[in-house]
């Protein structure tokens, strides 16, 4: 389990974790890590995750993103399932 030390008191020998706060804390650090990537503009490669009639939703190391049905393709598309398939699980 990962924790940050919120308050820490050595004469009452009490200290106070929080497992909530480490959490947020590696999802930001993951959050800008993968924006920072994605500000690149290099091809990264995801996980279709859901399919819609206006687009395909992406996993990237944990992220969810939306492709839009116009980003997929330069060809018209009724339904992006006629170029992407759901990941297996």
């Amino acid at each position: 389990m990962t924790v940050c030390v919120i308050e820490m008191d050595r004469a009452r020998r009490r200290l106070i974790l929080s497992e909530k706060l480490a959490l947020q804390e590696t999802r930001e650090s993951l959050k800008e890590r993968l924006l920072d990537r994605a500000s690149r503009r290099n091809g990264t490669r995801g996980r279709v995750t859901s399919l819609a009639d206006f687009g395909a939703f992406i996993n990237i190391d944990g992220a969810d993103g939306l492709v839009h049905l116009s980003e997929i393709s330069w060809d018209h598309l009724e339904h992006p399932n006629e170029v992407l398939k759901l990941a297996r699980k």
